[in-house]
């Protein structure tokens, strides 16, 4: 074949490509341009009603019943205390337990802690039959099972993702190096060993394949943001690591500005997708450091690792 043909071949599939991402792009924008918002609302307004019930779980009056009652920073017995009550004192827990055998406790204005449930006694009717149904056996047997891993957790992740996309009924694919804020809260409302993980993560060029495409070097980023549940599994080392699993809703949006035969594309693109990992968590002082591969469903499903760290607070 004459390399002239060769070429105008290439360069046709080149636009056709070009071309056929703008029209997936434009029925995404046009006709369901309230995906675009709706999408990312909706799984943000679901992750922040979690966390914001999590965080304000505490609303429970109580009484401390036991002279010197120890507040620690986690829920673990080897956690740091941070104060002591004094009996007789009334103070605002949660309405769920963390670690099985703590109470979230407001120890100070703006300073919270988790206190054992064998020194505080709920007033409302709740606690109390919670209290009454309790087997105190059970309850020692289970007091440092996940305990070092409720609470809140910020950080910050890097992930080695495998992006990929569908173009023109193709299957392109290139390894990115997304960064992520990440946002991990144990939800009281549920109970048990759950954690809401929130993350937003942000990559700030077009994938390689984009290079083979545009006749000048494109520009764009991608931006996902995903709220999941992951479920506490099992423990190693003792209680300072913890191997876990997880799934939740993701939103993809990316933008990339290219150039094919001197005409400049604007490409946009929303995708409503899912992910589940599986991980390994440890402690180390106040930091959760975490390792997960991870699998994202969507148009074009594609592997990922990401590596995290954590500040408890």
């Amino acid at each position: 074949m004459p390399a002239s043909l060769a070429g105008s071949e290439s360069i046709s599939s080149r636009i056709s490509a070009a071309v056929a991402r703008t029209e997936i792009t434009r029925i995404v924008i046009s006709s369901g341009s309230k995906f675009q918002f709706i999408g990312f609302l909706s799984i943000a307004a679901f992750a922040i009603v979690l966390a914001v019930s999590s965080i304000v779980a505490a609303a429970t009056d109580a009484m401390i019943i036991t002279d010197g009652a120890m507040v620690y920073r986690r829920a673990n017995f080897d956690s740091e205390v941070i104060g002591y009550l004094p009996a007789g004192k009334k103070a605002k827990i949660s309405s769920k337990k963390f670690g099985v055998a703590f109470y979230r406790i407001r120890f100070q204005q703006g300073v919270l802690g988790y206190i054992s449930d064998v020194d505080v006694k709920p007033l409302g009717l709740q606690g109390a039959s919670e209290n009454k149904q309790e087997d105190s056996a059970q309850k020692t047997s289970k007091r440092t099972r996940k305990g070092d891993f409720f609470g809140t957790f910020l950080g910050l992740g890097v992930l080695y993702q495998s992006y990929a996309e569908i173009i023109s009924q193709q299957r392109y694919q290139s390894t990115i190096y997304p960064l992520a804020l990440r946002g991990t809260f144990s939800p009281g409302f549920l109970g048990g060993p759950f954690w809401l993980d929130t993350q937003l993560s942000y990559y700030w060029s077009p994938p390689d394949y984009y290079k083979a495409l545009s006749s000048r070097p494109p520009t764009g980023y991608i931006i996902q943001f995903e709220a999941a549940m992951t479920y506490h599994a099992g423990h190693f080392w003792g209680r300072e690591g913890m191997w876990y699993f997880g799934a939740g809703p993701v939103v993809s949006y990316s933008r990339f500005m290219v150039e094919i035969v001197q005409s400049a594309l604007d490409l946009e693109e929303s995708r409503l997708g899912g992910v589940g990992y599986l991980g390994l968590a440890a402690v180390y002082g106040s930091f959760l450091i975490r390792l997960e591969p991870r699998y994202y469903v969507d148009r074009a499903n594609y592997f990922a690792v990401e590596l995290s760290a954590q500040y408890s607070f």
